[in-house]
């Protein structure tokens, strides 16, 4: 038997994601379902010294197989200086504020079946968590006016096929 995990994943991403005085929470009824929508200020990673970020997430009814949508508008958005790489996707991002924060595929991979309540927490702490060092990442690159993307350095995913990237890797 199939159990919808909305609410919970919903609730959890809620409470993991925004401090409570920063929390709301809306519904857009669609054809395909309800978008929910979740804003506040994002609480940082407690060990690194960020700034509260204010973001925005959309959860549409088919979340297990298409990530939700995650939206910032914080200033500190690489590529922020005229020296740096100014192609927004080298920077885990779109040119709406958008962020790339976990590929279609890599998501599926997590939710798998989604059939417990354990199942919908720890797709919901891969969310916070992903966004988290996202934006750590460009508020480390903000404050130290990095020019690129330190691919080297820090951890990521190419954008490839991951059936071939599987292959590969054995």
């Amino acid at each position: 038997m199939a159990y919808d995990l909305t609410a919970q994943f919903t609730q959890t991403v809620l409470s993991e994601a925004f401090s409570a005085a920063s929390r709301q929470m809306s519904m857009t009824p669609q054809k395909e379902g309800v978008i929910i929508h979740l804003e506040g200020d994002l609480k940082p990673l407690s060990i690194f010294d960020m700034p509260s970020a204010p973001i925005s997430i959309s959860i549409g009814s088919k979340w297990a197989k298409n990530p939700p949508k995650i939206f910032t508008p914080v200033r500190w958005l690489c590529p922020v200086f005229p020296e740096q790489d100014q192609v927004v996707v080298n920077w885990h991002r779109y040119s709406d504020r958008t962020l790339c924060w976990i590929k279609y595929d890599e998501w599926r991979d997590i939710c798998g079946l989604m059939d417990t309540l354990d199942s919908a927490n720890s797709a919901a702490y891969q969310l916070v968590r992903n966004v988290q060092v996202l934006l750590l990442a460009h508020w480390v690159s903000y404050i130290n006016h990095l020019k690129k993307w330190p691919k080297d350095l820090w951890l990521q995913r190419e954008h490839g096929n991951l059936a071939k990237e599987r292959k590969q890797n054995g």
